[in-house]
């Protein structure tokens, strides 16, 4: 086979085409001749001079024929849908073989996007293929002792459900208040309060599914996942320092709104790649004096109080040096501290349009820590990593042996702060792990009495293809 006929651009056609058919073929009940077209087109390239191609599942990536994707950042996204929807059919992998026509690959995606999200675990793809009179394409199904979903970690599986229902929930009250106020409507202070509610109570129950769910990032959405992760946070933190639960409330509805007023900076600000002129700088911070305006105009005094303070306050910094200039004297209110913490960390941790590369969650704790009572409250800072732990979860991790892996659960133990859980993805060879265990860094050998592996050190996810979402958004 040439070159030319196995590149990334080919693969991504693949990939994306049955991502999409199967995605078709489950919500609209039918997928588009052209769609189908132009996927056979690409399989037949592939399979030019071979004599099949096989999709396979291997841990929490995909391979094709050998080679790990996704390759292109652009294809991150339809690369993990599809694998979970491989796993949620119980499929290992797909082969596919030369003799594949157009109406019998139609057929295939038809049969796989009605396939496996009916609460029947193991579907039995092959006989669904054979009734189908599929014969060019064969369903490698998964063991039945295999785990069909991206691991869950220790006891992660228990609400992480729940969390993930939560978090979505959460992303379109989002989208909700950012219509409203468009339309000069009244916050929903009450539909805030009953998911910040709800969120704190599963907190209470395990706190590690939505801790976990914080690790998502969108920098085209970011307004969205911004708010549902620091209201996570801060509820947490809020906790940690065993606030009221009335007054945790309080800091969790004002964490969801404390960013409100980026909708009154023009987007021409907001979406700009390179760096801002003062001037602009001066509009952008503005907008916590516009947020706490917003806030102010109606509803119950107990909510919109302290919320439009930490809306006006959550920039200002511990010895209000920063924005917007107040009164000499003037002390942040601890909520308004909470949300400043939280805010920096996943702020600094997100990718914008103007950083293109995240600050890894270590390193932003590192800075945090240097930052102790100067710009953060010191109190709260050793709380915050006390509660996510040196390796906070989402962080990927290579340990001593070279496996590498994601933080799934901190170590609450002080001493061993730095011994978290991991669900491990690569060997030490590179190779991705079929079963994806978790390891437990805290527990002790019991021959040795010493610790089995350690964290080796923090390092970059993307040029392993390793998506530490997507470890927090299996299905349970």
């Amino acid at each position: 086979m040439s070159a030319e006929a196995w590149t990334p651009e080919l693969e991504s056609t693949v990939i994306r085409g049955i991502q999409a058919g199967v995605a078709s073929a489950r919500s609209e009940g039918t997928v588009s001749p052209h769609l189908v077209a132009l996927l056979h087109a690409g399989l037949m390239r592939l399979l030019a001079q071979r004599p099949a191609v096989e999709l396979r599942c291997r841990g929490q990536f995909l391979d094709l024929d050998g080679t790990r994707l996704p390759r292109s950042d652009h294809d991150r996204a339809y690369t993990r849908r599809l694998l979970r929807s491989l796993r949620a059919m119980g499929l290992a992998g797909l082969r596919f073989l030369p003799e594949l026509g157009v109406a019998e690959l139609q057929t295939a995606l038809d049969v796989l996007g009605k396939s496996g999200h009916s609460g029947d675990q193991w579907c039995e793809m092959s006989r669904r293929f054979q009734r189908a009179q599929i014969a060019h394409i064969v369903a490698i199904e998964a063991e039945r002792g295999q785990s069909l979903h991206f691991p869950a970690g220790v006891g992660l599986g228990v609400h992480r459900s729940t969390a993930q229902s939560l978090y979505l929930e959460a992303a379109q009250l989002v989208r909700q208040l950012q219509s409203d106020l468009q339309r000069h409507e009244p916050v929903r202070w009450y539909a805030i309060r009953r998911l910040v509610q709800r969120m704190f109570d599963l907190l209470v129950e395990d706190d590690a599914p939505l801790l976990g769910l914080t690790c998502i990032k969108n920098m085209q959405g970011y307004e969205l996942t911004h708010a549902v992760n620091v209201t996570i946070l801060s509820l947490a933190l809020a906790r940690e320092v065993q606030l009221a639960k009335r007054d945790i409330e309080i800091v969790g509805i004002a964490a969801f709104v404390h960013d409100i007023g980026q909708m009154d900076v023009p987007a021409a600000i907001v979406e700009r790649h390179g760096p801002l002129s003062e001037e602009e700088w001066a509009t952008m911070r503005q907008h916590t004096l516009h947020g706490a305006l917003r806030l102010l105009e109606g509803g119950p005094l107990d909510l919109v109080a302290p919320a439009a303070l930490v809306a006006l306050e959550h920039h200002l910094g511990l010895w209000a040096d920063g924005h917007p200039r107040l009164p000499a004297g003037w002390t942040m209110s601890v909520a308004s501290q909470i949300v400043h913490v939280t805010d920096t960390y996943d702020a600094l941790t997100s990718r914008r349009v103007y950083r293109q590369r995240a600050v890894r969650p270590d390193q932003v704790l590192a800075y945090m820590l240097e930052n102790a009572g100067l710009r953060f409250d010191a109190a709260l800072v050793k709380s915050f990593i006390r509660l996510l732990g040196i390796y906070p979860p989402g962080t990927t991790v290579r340990l001593d042996d070279d496996s590498i892996g994601v933080v799934v659960r901190p170590n609450r133990t002080p001493e061993r702060l730095h011994r978290p859980q991991v669900c491990m993805l690569l060997d030490g060879a590179g190779q991705p792990l079929s079963d994806n265990p978790v390891v437990d860094l805290g527990q002790i050998e019991d021959r040795s009495g010493g610790f089995a592996r350690s964290v080796g050190a923090c390092i970059d996810p993307d040029p392993f293809e390793i998506a530490p979402a997507a470890i927090f958004l299996g299905s349970s």
